[in-house]
């Protein structure tokens, strides 16, 4: 094959320069791009899967954008079984719009995900609806996720519609160089069993003005915004109404990205129910030789219930947990509002708005709103 010339084609009708998705990406995969090419698909089902090799050898001037020709997500259904809907091992330079992108039947974590990328950067997801359906949402949850990547920089999620699965979003790097700017921007995620995403050594993370309705959970201690050895993050101007039976926001060892870039969390309105005993914003340190948590919690809105709950064990809200004073790092939570309503009985009393262990002075806890029991 010779390389495909930029411009647009069209895919899915006999008299199309295409006349299936899978010929379409068998010769781009072959042949590679000589342009920046859009394939449009023709309204209908398609049940062969996006996948993109890094034979197709894309680059910033040979770009591949696949998108609906009717220009909505619902009118193109791209719907898999065994295997994700969109996969990649080593692809840049791809976007993705006005798709529904559906993965039907039960995952296995070797191919998880409606979404499964490896070692690539520069991928946009525009406007599609990523789907998770007749899932059974058996245990462990990490093989039941919506979007999975692991060592990609510069993705960006944009008003896209996330539905089903355990876990939105489960993105981890080799290092945090390796993955790296990741923006999640105006979008809605629903209908999740586990939580809402899992970050394993990520840097420069922003998840802004989404919409989270997660009313229900299985399973136990699933912590629904994870942060583990992932530093440099912003999570602003979400609306979060979250049912767990584990922490809301968790810091491991969570440090400033580059040149001293803050972890922001701010201008959220928070709907938390807590179905056991868990926190608002856990914060721990591995070891003594880990990096230190940061965080800006500040200008928030929070609500938190629980249900009744047994147990000893003195749980926050606000939680610091560790025996170090060295696991915290210009820590501040300040300038909230915390409304907290129990449903129930909670932890034989020992459940408070603020719990800590060897807090040190660079922690600040202050200016706060509280409407406590």
């Amino acid at each position: 094959f010779t390389r495909l010339a930029g411009g647009i084609y069209t895919v899915g009708l006999p008299t199309s320069d295409f006349s299936t998705l899978a010929s379409a990406m068998d010769y781009i995969n072959q042949s590679g791009l000589a342009g920046n090419v859009v394939l449009e698909l023709e309204s209908g089902t398609y049940n062969s899967p996006i996948q993109v090799d890094a034979l197709s050898a894309l680059d910033n001037l040979n770009q591949l954008h696949i998108r609906s020709k009717a220009a909505n997500a619902d009118s193109v259904v791209i719907q898999t079984s065994a295997v994700p809907p969109v996969s990649s091992n080593g692809a840049s330079f791809v976007q993705l719009s006005n798709l529904t992108l559906r993965r039907d039947g039960i995952q296995v974590a070797s191919d998880a995900g409606v979404i499964h990328l490896q070692n690539g950067r520069q991928w946009t997801i525009r406007r599609c609806k990523l789907e998770l359906t007749n899932n059974p949402y058996n245990e462990p949850f990490e093989s039941q996720r919506n979007v999975v990547t692991h060592d990609v920089s510069e993705l960006n999620i944009i008003h896209c519609q996330l539905t089903g699965g355990a876990y939105a979003l489960l993105l981890s790097g080799t290092s945090p160089t390796q993955a790296q700017n990741i923006n999640i921007d105006s979008s809605t995620f629903s209908g999740m069993a586990g939580g809402i995403y899992n970050l394993s050594r990520v840097s420069n993370f922003a998840f802004r003005n989404n919409v989270v309705e997660k009313n229900w959970q299985l399973g136990s201690g699933y912590d629904q915004m994870v942060h583990f050895f992932s530093p440099g993050f912003t999570i602003s101007n979400n609306r979060l109404h979250v049912v767990t039976n584990g922490h809301l926001v968790r810091l491991t060892s969570a440090a400033f990205a580059i040149a001293n870039v803050p972890n922001l969390f701010v201008n959220n309105v928070i709907r938390l129910h807590l179905q056991q005993p868990a926190s608002l914003l856990f914060l721990q340190s591995s070891s003594f030789n880990n990096p230190p948590n940061s965080i800006q919690f500040e200008h928030n809105s929070v609500q938190v219930t629980n249900d009744s709950f047994p147990g000893t064990t003195a749980w926050g809200i606000i939680h610091f947990n560790a025996f170090f004073t060295s696991t915290y790092i210009q820590c501040s939570v300040r300038n909230n509002l915390f409304q907290w309503k129990p449903l129930g009985t909670y932890a034989e009393g020992r459940f408070f708005m603020l719990a800590s262990e060897n807090i040190p002075n660079a922690v600040q806890v202050n200016h706060n709103l509280y409407n406590l029991p």
